[in-house]
Protein backbone atom coordinates (compact mmCIF):
# COMPACT_ATOMS: atom_id res chain seq x y z
CA UNK A 1 0.00 0.00 0.00
CA UNK A 2 1.70 3.35 -1.05
CA UNK A 3 1.93 6.37 0.79
CA UNK A 4 1.47 9.76 -0.43
CA UNK A 5 2.73 11.67 2.93
CA UNK A 6 3.65 10.31 6.18
CA UNK A 7 2.39 10.42 9.81
CA UNK A 8 4.55 13.26 10.91
CA UNK A 9 3.16 15.79 8.20
CA UNK A 10 -0.26 14.69 8.42
CA UNK A 11 -0.59 15.06 12.26
CA UNK A 12 1.64 18.94 12.13
CA UNK A 13 -0.99 19.34 9.46
CA UNK A 14 -4.08 18.91 11.13
CA UNK A 15 -2.62 20.14 14.70
CA UNK A 16 -1.82 23.75 13.51
CA UNK A 17 -5.08 23.60 11.37
CA UNK A 18 -7.29 23.04 14.53
CA UNK A 19 -4.52 25.81 17.05
CA UNK A 20 -3.60 22.55 18.99
CA UNK A 21 -0.61 22.28 21.20
CA UNK A 22 1.14 19.24 22.01
CA UNK A 23 0.43 19.70 25.87
CA UNK A 24 -3.92 19.98 24.43
CA UNK A 25 -3.33 17.06 21.91
CA UNK A 26 -1.29 15.29 25.11
CA UNK A 27 -4.22 15.36 27.24
CA UNK A 28 -6.92 14.54 24.70
CA UNK A 29 -5.05 10.90 24.34
CA UNK A 30 -3.64 10.42 27.74
CA UNK A 31 -0.03 10.99 26.04
CA UNK A 32 3.06 13.00 26.96
CA UNK A 33 3.49 16.07 24.66
CA UNK A 34 6.49 15.05 24.31
CA UNK A 35 6.48 12.07 22.39
CA UNK A 36 3.79 13.70 20.12
CA UNK A 37 6.34 16.05 19.70
CA UNK A 38 8.66 13.15 18.20
CA UNK A 39 5.62 11.69 16.21
CA UNK A 40 5.12 14.92 14.58
CA UNK A 41 8.66 15.54 13.87
CA UNK A 42 9.10 12.37 12.09
CA UNK A 43 12.10 11.05 14.90
CA UNK A 44 9.43 8.03 15.74
CA UNK A 45 6.71 5.99 14.59
CA UNK A 46 3.71 5.23 16.59
CA UNK A 47 2.15 2.04 16.85
CA UNK A 48 -0.99 1.52 14.51
CA UNK A 49 -3.47 1.39 17.95
CA UNK A 50 -1.56 4.53 19.05
CA UNK A 51 -2.13 6.02 15.56
CA UNK A 52 -5.97 4.85 15.45
CA UNK A 53 -6.03 6.82 18.88
CA UNK A 54 -4.70 10.00 17.68
CA UNK A 55 -7.16 9.96 14.49
CA UNK A 56 -10.02 9.00 16.53
CA UNK A 57 -9.06 12.24 18.67
CA UNK A 58 -8.52 14.13 15.60
CA UNK A 59 -11.74 13.15 14.04
CA UNK A 60 -9.97 11.97 11.08
CA UNK A 61 -9.25 8.38 9.35
CA UNK A 62 -6.70 6.46 10.82
CA UNK A 63 -5.01 5.65 7.34
CA UNK A 64 -5.24 9.39 5.74
CA UNK A 65 -3.47 10.44 8.92
CA UNK A 66 -0.65 7.52 8.28
CA UNK A 67 -0.22 8.92 4.95
CA UNK A 68 -2.18 7.07 2.74
CA UNK A 69 -4.52 8.10 -0.09
CA UNK A 70 -7.57 7.62 2.01
CA UNK A 71 -10.61 9.84 2.06
CA UNK A 72 -9.59 12.54 5.57
CA UNK A 73 -12.55 12.06 6.97
CA UNK A 74 -14.11 8.70 8.69
CA UNK A 75 -17.46 9.38 9.87
CA UNK A 76 -19.43 6.51 8.33
CA UNK A 77 -16.00 4.24 8.48
CA UNK A 78 -15.43 1.32 10.94
CA UNK A 79 -12.51 0.20 12.53
CA UNK A 80 -11.58 -3.48 11.15
CA UNK A 81 -8.92 -5.28 12.94
CA UNK A 82 -5.68 -5.67 10.94
CA UNK A 83 -4.22 -9.50 11.77
CA UNK A 84 -0.93 -9.10 10.45
CA UNK A 85 0.86 -10.69 7.34
CA UNK A 86 -0.41 -13.28 4.80
CA UNK A 87 1.96 -14.65 2.39
CA UNK A 88 1.10 -14.27 -1.16
CA UNK A 89 3.16 -16.89 -1.98
CA UNK A 90 4.52 -19.40 0.13
CA UNK A 91 1.95 -20.13 3.33
CA UNK A 92 2.81 -18.74 6.82
CA UNK A 93 1.36 -17.95 10.19
CA UNK A 94 -0.74 -15.52 9.84
CA UNK A 95 -3.55 -15.65 12.87
CA UNK A 96 -2.01 -13.46 15.94
CA UNK A 97 -3.29 -11.21 18.15
CA UNK A 98 -4.65 -7.77 15.89
CA UNK A 99 -1.41 -5.52 15.09
CA UNK A 100 -4.01 -2.77 14.83
CA UNK A 101 -6.96 -1.06 13.38
CA UNK A 102 -7.62 0.53 9.99
CA UNK A 103 -11.13 2.17 8.85
CA UNK A 104 -13.41 0.33 6.21
CA UNK A 105 -16.70 1.28 4.53
CA UNK A 106 -18.75 -1.82 5.90
CA UNK A 107 -22.17 -2.29 7.66
CA UNK A 108 -21.24 -5.27 10.17
CA UNK A 109 -17.13 -4.56 11.13
CA UNK A 110 -17.34 -7.22 13.52
CA UNK A 111 -17.66 -9.86 10.04
CA UNK A 112 -14.52 -8.27 8.73
CA UNK A 113 -11.04 -8.33 8.83
CA UNK A 114 -7.77 -7.02 7.46
CA UNK A 115 -4.55 -9.14 6.12
CA UNK A 116 -1.46 -7.36 4.98
CA UNK A 117 0.14 -9.13 1.68
CA UNK A 118 3.76 -10.28 1.52
CA UNK A 119 4.76 -11.64 -1.77
CA UNK A 120 4.15 -11.62 -5.42
CA UNK A 121 1.85 -14.65 -6.18
CA UNK A 122 -1.37 -12.74 -6.64
CA UNK A 123 0.15 -10.12 -8.82
CA UNK A 124 -2.00 -10.91 -11.64
CA UNK A 125 -4.82 -10.40 -9.60
CA UNK A 126 -3.80 -6.48 -9.01
CA UNK A 127 -3.23 -7.95 -5.21
CA UNK A 128 0.78 -6.58 -4.63
CA UNK A 129 3.45 -6.72 -2.06
CA UNK A 130 2.05 -4.16 0.86
CA UNK A 131 -1.36 -4.05 0.12
CA UNK A 132 -3.90 -4.35 2.92
CA UNK A 133 -6.90 -6.95 1.86
CA UNK A 134 -10.70 -6.53 3.05
CA UNK A 135 -11.82 -9.57 3.84
CA UNK A 136 -15.05 -10.97 5.10
CA UNK A 137 -15.48 -13.86 7.49
CA UNK A 138 -16.68 -16.89 6.15
CA UNK A 139 -15.99 -20.61 5.60
CA UNK A 140 -17.22 -21.49 2.47
CA UNK A 141 -16.77 -19.90 -1.01
CA UNK A 142 -17.60 -20.20 -4.21
CA UNK A 143 -14.92 -20.74 -7.28
CA UNK A 144 -13.25 -18.35 -8.67
CA UNK A 145 -13.00 -16.16 -5.39
CA UNK A 146 -9.74 -15.17 -3.90
CA UNK A 147 -9.72 -16.35 -0.34
CA UNK A 148 -7.52 -16.56 2.90
CA UNK A 149 -7.43 -20.18 3.77
CA UNK A 150 -5.77 -22.26 6.89
CA UNK A 151 -3.46 -25.07 5.88
CA UNK A 152 -2.40 -27.59 8.64
CA UNK A 153 -4.14 -26.30 11.32
CA UNK A 154 -1.51 -23.06 11.19
CA UNK A 155 -0.44 -21.57 7.60
CA UNK A 156 -2.34 -19.51 6.02
CA UNK A 157 -2.03 -18.39 2.11
CA UNK A 158 -3.78 -16.14 -0.02
CA UNK A 159 -4.82 -18.11 -3.20
CA UNK A 160 -7.69 -17.98 -6.25
CA UNK A 161 -10.47 -20.74 -4.66
CA UNK A 162 -11.61 -23.53 -6.75
CA UNK A 163 -13.17 -26.79 -6.63
CA UNK A 164 -13.16 -29.84 -8.06
CA UNK A 165 -13.70 -33.36 -8.33
CA UNK A 166 -12.88 -34.09 -4.85
CA UNK A 167 -9.77 -31.34 -4.52
CA UNK A 168 -9.45 -27.86 -3.61
CA UNK A 169 -7.17 -25.77 -5.89
CA UNK A 170 -5.42 -22.97 -4.57
CA UNK A 171 -4.54 -21.23 -7.49
CA UNK A 172 -2.10 -18.36 -7.70
CA UNK A 173 -2.30 -15.24 -10.18
CA UNK A 174 1.77 -15.22 -11.16
CA UNK A 175 3.11 -18.29 -13.75
CA UNK A 176 5.75 -18.63 -11.07
CA UNK A 177 4.22 -20.23 -8.41
CA UNK A 178 2.66 -23.68 -8.58
CA UNK A 179 -1.11 -24.08 -7.56
CA UNK A 180 -1.32 -26.20 -4.14
CA UNK A 181 -4.00 -29.03 -4.41
CA UNK A 182 -5.41 -30.07 -0.95
CA UNK A 183 -7.77 -32.91 -0.50
CA UNK A 184 -11.73 -32.05 0.26
CA UNK A 185 -11.89 -34.05 2.78
CA UNK A 186 -9.21 -32.07 4.89
CA UNK A 187 -11.71 -29.12 5.04
CA UNK A 188 -14.34 -31.64 6.55
CA UNK A 189 -11.23 -32.93 9.55
CA UNK A 190 -10.49 -29.23 10.17
CA UNK A 191 -7.07 -29.47 8.54
CA UNK A 192 -7.94 -26.76 5.89
CA UNK A 193 -10.19 -24.31 6.62
CA UNK A 194 -11.44 -21.08 4.81
CA UNK A 195 -11.46 -18.35 6.80
CA UNK A 196 -12.22 -14.75 4.85
CA UNK A 197 -13.17 -14.43 1.29
CA UNK A 198 -11.72 -11.15 -0.26
CA UNK A 199 -13.61 -8.16 -0.99
CA UNK A 200 -11.27 -4.84 -1.13
CA UNK A 201 -8.05 -3.76 -1.71
CA UNK A 202 -6.37 -1.14 0.33
CA UNK A 203 -4.08 1.09 -1.76
CA UNK A 204 -3.61 4.17 -4.11
CA UNK A 205 -3.98 2.13 -7.25
CA UNK A 206 -2.05 3.65 -10.26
Amino acid sequence: MEQESTFGARLRAVMEERGYSYEQLGRRVNMNPQTLNRYALGQREPRMGTAVAIARALEVDPLWLQGYAVPRQSQRRAAVPVLGEIRAGAPMAAWEQPEGYAAADVPDPEEYFYLRVTGDSMVNAGIREGDLVLLRRQESAENGQIVACLVDGEDATLKRFRCQKGMVILQPENPAYEPRIVPLEDFATGQARIVGVAVRLVRNLL
